[in-house]
Formats: C-alpha cells, sequence, structure tokens
C-alpha cells in the first residue's frame, strides 16, 4: 500500500486548483482567472485499491509585493520541503517564461521526485507545436516523470494519478477512506464567496479583498445561515464592491450562495457585509485574524515534548515511533520520511533523543510534521554498558505506560535516570535499581519495607528512594553489600509485578557473564 504527500506547484493560473479539483472528483479550491486565487493551502484526500495520496495546491510562486503575498511564498515553498512527491503544473500553451525559470531554479534544489504534468493541451490543436513545447519543458527541467493533461476535460487524469503512484513511499494511510478534505466547512464557504468577487469585479480589486465567515449555524431543517464579511482596502474598492445600488454585492451573494448549497447540498441563507480595513495586506495582525498565518495554514499542530522509547521502520521511507510526552503520556506516532537519508526527522525519530514534537492528526495516529532536539545522551550512546541500561530503562517505561496514560513524574523519572547514567560516580546498578522502586512507587506497586528480610543500610536505601522526590533520588552511593541486598529487594518486588523479559536486561547480563 502506498502513500504520501503531494505538492501541486506552478505560476498562477496554470490549473493547478482545476487540476486538483478534477483529481478528486469535486470541487474543494476555489478557481478564477486573476492571481492569488489559492492564498493558503488547500488539501485532498485522494483514496483507491492502490493506497492514498494527499494533494496540497499551494499559492502561486511568485515574487511578494507584500507581506500577504511573503506568506503566500512561504506557504508554498514549506509545503515543498515536506512533500514527499513534487507535482509541477505548467501551462502547454504558453512558452517557457521568467517565472517558469525561477519556479525551476528553486524545484532544482528539491531532493523529492518531480512529476511534470504539461497542463490545457486542449488549447493546442496543433500536434506538432504541442509535442514541441512539451520537448522543450523536458529538456529545461528533466523531471522524473511527465504527462500531458487537460485538466478541465479530465484527459489523461487517471495516467497522472498512476504516474504519482509510482514515485510514492509505502506507508499506511493518513485519513480514512471516505476523507476528502479535512479543510473546516466554514473556510471552504469564506473561499467560495471570495471566488465570486475575484470573477465578478475589477482586476485591481480581488487582490485587496478577503472574507471572513463570522456565522455559520445549521438550522433544525438542515439547512445553513451564514453571516460573513467581505473585507476590502480602501473606501473606493468598499462602493465597488456593493455596486450601484447593492446590485455587485446581490451578484456575489446570489452566486456564493449557490455554490455553497451545491458543496453542502443543503439551503444556505447568507448574507453579507462589507467592511474596510485599510492596507490589511501589510498588517501583520490584519493578516492573523483573517486567517493567513503561518503556522495555521501549515496545520503544524499540536506541540508536545518528551523522549522517543523506540522506532520502528514503516515502509522504505518512514517509521513509526513510541514517545513518552509530559503532555499526552505514551503517543505512538508516524514520522513521515526520518528513514531517508537527508530528513531534518532522521537524527530525531530514535530512541534516547528528548525533544520538541509538532504533531498532526492522522488517521490511526498522529503524524510528526517536525522535531526539535533539546537532549541528545550522546555518552550513553559511546558507551556499550550504559546503553544497554538505558535501554533497559525505556523497554521498562514502555512496559508500564499505557497509551495516553499521562504521568509527569514517570517522564522525570526516565529523564533524570539517564542522566544518571552518565554520571561515572554513580555506579550504573544503582542507578538502574533506584529507577526500578520508585517507578513501582509511582504505580503503586510498593511495600513500604524491603520484603527480604537484610540489613539496616537497604533498609534505610530503600526507605529512602521510596519518600525521595525525582530530583533528589540521585544524590547518593552505597557499598557493594547494601546495593546486592537492594538489588535483590527490588528484583523480589518487580518480579510479581513485572514478571516480563526484558531484551536489553538479557544483554546486560550475558555482557556480565563474558566479562
Amino acid at each position: 500500500m502506498k502513500s504520501g504527500f503531494v505538492a501541486l506547484i506552478g505560476r498562477p493560473n496554470v490549473g493547478k486548483s482545476t487540476l486538483m479539483n478534477h483529481l478528486i472528483g469535486q470541487k474543494i479550491a476555489i478557481t478564477s482567472e486573476k492571481a492569488q486565487t489559492t492564498r493558503s493551502q488547500i488539501r485532498t484526500v485522494y483514496t483507491d485499491e492502490r493506497g492514498q495520496i494527499v494533494f496540497e495546491d499551494t499559492p502561486g510562486l511568485t515574487r511578494a509585493k507584500n507581506k500577504l503575498g511573503r506568506f503566500m511564498v512561504g506557504v508554498a515553498e514549506k509545503t515543498i520541503e515536506e512533500a514527499d512527491v513534487i507535482l509541477w503544473i505548467v501551462d502547454a500553451s504558453e512558452h517557457i517564461g521568467p517565472a517558469e525559470r525561477e519556479i525551476g531554479e528553486r524545484l532544482r534544489k528539491c531532493r523529492q521526485p518531480l512529476v511534470l504534468a504539461v497542463n490545457k493541451i486542449d488549447k493546442i490543436t496543433d500536434k506538432a507545436r504541442l509535442a514541441a513545447q512539451v520537448k522543450a519543458y523536458e529538456e529545461f527541467c528533466r523531471p522524473k516523470d511527465m504527462v500531458a493533461v487537460a485538466a478541465l476535460k479530465s484527459e489523461n487524469i487517471d495516467l497522472l494519478l498512476d504516474t504519482l503512484y509510482r514515485y510514492l513511499p509505502e506507508g499506511p494511510f493518513f485519513y480514512s477512506e471516505d476523507t476528502v478534505t479535512e479543510e473546516p466547512m466554514r473556510e471552504l464557504a469564506g473561499e467560495l464567496i471570495r471566488e465570486q468577487t475575484l470573477r465578478l469585479l475589477r482586476d485591481e480589486v480581488p487582490h485587496g479583498v478577503a472574507v471572513t465567515v463570522e456565522r455559520m449555524k445549521e438550522r433544525e431543517d438542515g439547512g445553513f445561515d451564514i453571516d460573513a464579511n467581505i473585507i476590502c482596502e480602501r473606501e473606493s474598492h468598499k462602493g465597488m464592491v456593493i455596486g450601484k445600488g447593492g446590485q455587485m454585492l446581490k451578484r456575489i451573494g446570489i452566486g456564493a450562495r449557490k455554490a455553497i448549497e451545491e458543496m453542502t447540498e443543503s439551503k444556505v441563507n447568507l448574507k453579507l457585509w462589507v467592511k474596510v480595513r485599510r492596507d490589511w495586506r501589510d498588517n501583520d495582525t490584519q493578516l492573523r485574524s483573517f486567517g493567513y498565518d503561518i503556522k495555521k495554514a501549515m496545520r503544524e499542530g499540536e506541540e508536545v515534548s518528551g523522549l522517543v522509547l523506540k522506532s520502528m521502520a514503516i515502509g522504505e521511507r518512514d517509521r513509526r515511533i513510541t514517545i513518552l510526552t509530559r503532555e499526552k503520556g505514551k503517543i505512538s506516532c508516524f514520522a513521515r520520511g526520518a528513514a531517508r537519508q537527508g530528513s531534518p526527522l532522521m537524527g530525531l525519530a530514535r530512541p534516547l533523543v528528548y525533544g520538541k514534537f509538532t504533531l498532526r492528526p492522522g488517521r490511526d495516529a498522529d503524524i510528526v510534521v517536525a522535531a526539535e532536539g533539546l537532549r541528545f545522551f550522546g555518552k550513553i550512546e559511546a558507551d556499550i554498558e550504559a546503553l544497554c541500561y538505558a535501554s533497559y530503562f525505556l523497554e521498562l517505561a514502555d512496559y508500564f505506560y499505557r497509551d495516553f496514560q499521562r504521568e509527569e513524574e514517570g517522564l522525570k523519572l526516565l529523564y533524570f535516570s539517564l542522566l544518571a547514567l552518565e554520571k561515572p560516580e554513580l555506579p550504573r546498578e544503582l542507578v538502574r535499581r533506584i529507577l526500578e522502586l520508585k517507578l513501582l512507587v509511582l504505580f503503586g506497586s510498593y511495600v513500604a519495607a524491603p520484603p527480604l528480610k537484610k540489613q539496616d543500610n537497604c533498609a534505610y536505601t530503600w526507605d529512602f528512594v521510596v519518600r525521595t522526590p525525582v530530583e533528589k533520588l540521585f544524590t547518593f552511593t552505597v557499598g557493594e553489600e547494601a546495593l546486592r541486598e537492594f538489588g535483590e529487594n527490588v528484583d523480589a518486588l518487580r518480579s510479581q509485578v513485572a514478571p516480563h523479559r526484558f531484551r536489553a536486561l538479557s544483554v546486560l547480563e550475558e555482557m556480565r557473564r563474558v566479562q
């Protein structure tokens, strides 16, 4: 089964949104002949028996003239960075111009497979001219593959899907089979209203128009009441949006209402107001309030901090990792592309990394979209014995903690235990025994005194570990005899609670026998 993310790239008006709508089989992205139609990332999902393709339509790559433009370029570039395959759409009816050359320069630096879709072939009746155009693009950008399509007529769409699947990695579905888009209906409604302004207003006005849906309420009869604001930058633009006697605003409302009704398959009562926010495209506060925020646009999701307990390869490029987090307890998630050379997640999606992880909801598990390493236990990784102890600690934590069982003290205990392993003055066996007993204490599976009758030193150590906060546990040492007795008592208790045979512990015991 194949799955992955495909970034749709191209200059404005080459047919990216139209192509995506036809790939999915229904309208998700708005379309018009004007530039800047797509301002943010729009994600749609295509699923069939071969796997799942998540398409990410991006704003057209162009030179930014204001902060909105820089936001749009930022969204496009970040989408390219995170994609598994890049689908570059070009217009077959136009020659390779400066805009295409600039995009081509950007894409040459990308590591992902590049598939070129030469769109609008239906506009060229001369087959020789079409062949020459296709060849010119092939020589220009040297793509992995190339498909000539006519998005508006759905020509060669199946061939394009076959080509994209060829370059996607093996992996699990990110969304359920019936998911078409993750865009909220409220935002889709706002985009359909903006689409009408793009189609009906003069060229200079639509670029400075934003739409905010203030209310979208479902009625008892299944219909919707929608209140929305059309935002423009000038009082003169406001007059154009409203029109003489309110006729233009009425036309926008009628067209938007019909489009929203088609999308929702329900009756819609739409009310529109026009407001002025001077130069909002260069105002950071206004941009964020209208939803043009890079983190929101990229769905960067929820941030958690924690320690990676284990990592397992999924397909050729992905990894499934288990993290003990402060915020959500133990979680399992997918790190897309983490097994791929050069991936920013490659060095972070592995055991013994403590870091911050940005998660996005997936079908079966969260997806890691970004990560930052905060602590790498390099001294442990460089020492075989210390690594065996650390691996056992991770196994133990994975065994005891259940999914989404929040336990901040448990994470803290594990972290301080690993730090203690790096201290040469502390016996590693003592660190192990302290961790084992304190973990049993945290789970309520302990006795107030050692289960076996031993000397006073052992009893004192036992009492100290039971009662002392995690931060102050690794501040003492004991003699060999007291440590041996302490270990026997911890073993006696642990064997009752956790009779499991831990792999790293077996390796550690074998190392001792060899020595």
